[in-house]
């Protein structure tokens, strides 16, 4: 966050060298070096107010918060209906208008109706600090909106179980540590119905041998059952890894490998970071190492599509709205619980029976890279540091 002199400063030197500042640049683009200020008191007003939103944005929020606020105005004054139009001169029907544009340009229920939030959130903190005084108190034509009805997994992406063999089938292959370490994660992914993130971070003290084997995702929440063919894989994954004789509470079952002092097999405990989890990045690039190979359709290579599936199969299957919520370890009602799962697609039919095992498909190579100097940098900051001759080559 800018100090309010520092702020008073740049508003000084904004007004003395026109210099372009977020919401002038949305309006105008290139052109508000150049635009008019003999009377945009006004608009600078706007402006300054915007910039003092993101930057409160900055100090509250994530970095992807900030972005899609960024990209909710850039939207609405940059394409659309109202492009071009000063804040002020918006009205309810002109937003409303470009909702139906968004949806006419095929974006998603779920992005018009952030878009809309972030839109309406800007008008509310400027009425709140009364930025423009020639405005009505409480303007916002933004919060009658009508948004778009969102239904959690109406566009969720379903493998097939032929897609399924195929990739448990090809990821049981790799014995390797790292391949034993992902089979059992993309098994579990299949098998529970909690969000990713749970299963990620998963943590030794979660697990329990009863009668059954049992999980408790949440520290205030009640041990369930966890699927057999994932414990074993589990079970199977630390033994090679060498970390199963040394697992304690609090680590984590899918840790990622600790680079120094690693070696290419990964057969020893210190091979492995037990204090941190695989991240959500290292999870996908899993999945899609696979995938690929297997030729699996880009738009089903994510995890999410992964767990819609495993809801899929839980319901094929038979189980009940209170069965469902403890799979989905779901804190909704279950009347919520029931409305959204009804709108989850059906399982697909195979887009191509006739594939095999592909027990041909060669393995990824899991052994460990180390990075050398130069390999994979694309950024100009490495280019600058080439000769001009070979970069032009």
């Amino acid at each position: 966050p800018v100090s309010s002199t520092s702020r008073g400063e740049r508003r000084s030197t904004i007004a003395e060298e026109e210099q372009p500042i977020l919401l002038l640049e949305l309006i105008f683009g290139q052109a508000a070096v150049t635009a008019p200020r003999a009377d945009s008191s006004r608009l600078l007003a706007w402006a300054q107010a915007f910039e003092d939103w993101i930057a409160e944005k900055e100090a509250r929020h994530t970095r992807s918060t900030v972005k899609q606020a960024r990209y909710a105005w850039r939207l609405l004054l940059q394409d659309g209906p109202c492009a071009a139009s000063m804040p002020w001169d918006l009205c309810e029907e002109d937003l409303q208008a470009h909702a139906g544009w968004m949806e006419a340009q095929g974006y998603a229920a779920s992005t018009i109706s952030n878009v809309l939030g972030f839109i309406k959130d800007f008008y509310s903190w400027c009425g709140e600090r009364r930025v423009d005084p020639l405005c009505q108190p409480g303007f916002n034509p933004a919060a009658g909106v009508k948004r778009p009805a969102q239904h959690r997994f109406a566009t969720s992406r379903i493998w097939s179980q032929a897609e399924l063999d195929r990739l448990l089938g090809f990821a049981r292959r790799d014995a390797s540590p790292l391949g034993k370490r992902d089979y059992a994660f993309l098994l579990a992914r299949l098998q529970v119905g909690v969000p990713t993130r749970a299963i990620r971070r998963l943590r030794w003290g979660q697990l329990r041998q009863a009668d059954e084997i049992q999980v408790r995702w949440r520290r205030e929440g009640d041990w369930t059952r966890f699927p057999g063919g994932a414990w074993a894989a589990i079970i199977d994954y630390l033994e090679v890894s060498g970390r199963l004789a040394g697992m304690q509470p609090g680590h984590y079952i899918f840790a990622p490998i600790a680079v120094q002092g690693s070696s290419a097999d990964n057969t020893r405990a210190a091979h492995w970071a037990a204090e941190r989890c695989i991240s959500a990045r290292t999870g996908l690039n899993t999945m899609k190492l696979y995938g690929n190979a297997l030729d699996i359709p880009a738009s089903r290579l994510n995890l999410e599509a992964l767990r819609s599936t495993a809801i899929r199969l839980q319901i094929d299957a038979g189980e009940s709205i209170t069965g469902m919520q403890v799979f989905m370890d779901s804190q909704a009602v279950t009347g919520q619980t029931r409305y959204r799962l009804k709108h989850l697609p059906p399982m697909p039919p195979d887009p191509d029976p006739g594939a095999g095992d592909n027990a041909e498909t060669p393995l990824p190579n899991r052994k460990l890279v180390h990075f050398q100097p130069g390999h994979g940098l694309l950024h100009g900051y490495y280019l600058e540091s080439q000769p001009a001759e070979g970069v032009l080559a």
